[in-house]
């Protein structure tokens, strides 16, 4: 398994069936986006701009990012209540969560390095990794005197 999971866009932005990647980098990237957006409302996934991104990949990663709790959106749906695409306004609490845990571009990197050697790129995964990290990071500063009581 890689850092990019194949799976289909039919369910992203209604694009017709072409193949879409999961991409962790543009997962990280859409989370720092909406973090630093200073306007909560609702906005239409077409106007999200991430450097070299086609708006397929960046509705698709909404979706995902919708789906897994991390954004807070309004899903536009069929009669039969299959989501089409999402419009997006903020990060949930889950997705500020997740963030904070990979938002140091060392951490992040790290966490990557390591979600290759396991061969898993699950939002679990990488949630776990992105911990351990963290924790190692706390435990050497209390251990040094640098935080603590």
């Amino acid at each position: 398994m890689t850092e990019r999971d194949s799976v289909h866009s039919a369910d992203a932005c209604n694009s017709g069936g072409d193949d879409v990647q999961r991409d962790m980098d543009l997962v990280r990237d859409l989370l720092l986006y909406f973090e630093a957006r200073q306007d909560p409302s609702l906005i239409e996934y077409q106007d999200v701009s991430i450097d070299a991104r086609s708006e397929l990949e960046i509705g698709h990663h909404l979706n995902l990012l919708f789906n897994a709790g991390l954004l807070i959106a309004e899903p536009v749906t069929t009669d039969t209540g299959r989501v089409i695409y999402v419009i997006p306004q903020t990060l949930s609490w889950a997705g500020h969560e997740f963030l904070d845990n990979i938002r140091d571009p060392e951490i992040w990197k790290q966490t990557k390095s390591g979600a290759a050697k396991a061969g898993g790129w699950s939002l679990k995964v990488i949630a776990s990794i992105a911990e351990g990290i963290l924790k190692a990071r706390v435990d050497q500063l209390f251990a040094s005197g640098q935080i603590g009581f």
